[in-house]
């Protein structure tokens, strides 16, 4: 009669080559969860991999519908932004055109940097105001200051007023004090929006400008009176 033993285990012989045969028991439980376990796994598979498929394919399809719109909506931003760099290439020609006039032009010819009034004159050779004890370092933040006094030199006007504006030319390279004062769309400065000061003796200005690229900068000079006309005009060096 069997025993129970028998009846929860089977007996497998592994017979090998040359060697003696090797007898092992197989818990029949285990096994059986065993080949469920394994039925069950091929089930999922089976079942999941159309899923998988249909998955794949219907992301597919998203992207190649969704591409050229991405695409186009790109090129369109890319062609804004030619657009736009065109426009500021224009800007900063006429600009430099402006600005970038020869040391020795007339103040004449200066006062088409400035939006003037009609009227206004050039009283640069009256003698009213002159600057003196101008000074240029480069500091340590790698900044250029401009130091110098704005002095009343004429016998007539005890006290003047207006305003002053300082150019500083290196290489193409073009800024203004005080700046955010440019008009983009008429390309010139409103003579009134320079830094204002009124003085009966002399005014001490101090200015600072950032080195742009290395190359030795050259001021101008430009100050105006509460009416708009030149007073003086100068570079600096």
């Amino acid at each position: 009669m069997p025993s129970s033993d028998s009846k929860n285990y089977e007996t497998v012989v592994l017979q090998q080559k040359d060697l003696p045969p090797k007898i092992f028991k197989i818990n029949r439980r285990k096994m059986g969860i065993s080949l469920a376990l394994v039925s069950l796994f091929s089930l999922l598979s089976l079942l999941l991999f159309p899923l998988g498929l249909y998955y794949i394919w219907h992301a597919r399809e998203n992207v190649e519908k969704i591409t050229p719109e991405a695409i186009q909506t790109l090129e369109n931003k890319s062609k804004k932004l030619e657009e736009e760099l065109v426009e500021i290439k224009k800007e900063y020609e006429l600009i430099s055109k402006k600005l970038a006039a020869p040391l020795n032009a007339t103040p004449i010819s200066e006062l088409s940097l400035f939006h003037l009034s009609s009227g206004r004159q050039d009283l640069t050779g009256e003698n009213i105001i002159d600057i003196e004890g101008a000074k240029v370092e480069l500091k340590e933040d790698n900044k250029y200051f401009l130091s110098f006094n704005i002095k009343n030199i004429s016998s007539d006007v005890p006290k003047i007023s207006g305003t002053v504006f300082v150019f500083a030319y290196q290489g193409p390279l073009i800024q203004i004090f005080p700046s955010s004062n440019f008009n983009l769309k008429s390309q010139q400065l409103n003579f009134d929006m320079g830094l204002r000061f009124a003085t009966a003796r002399f005014r001490p200005l101090s200015v600072e400008f950032k080195n742009l690229n290395g190359i030795a900068p050259i001021f101008k000079v430009f100050i105006f009176s509460t009416t708009g006309d030149l007073l003086f005009s100068r570079a600096l060096k």
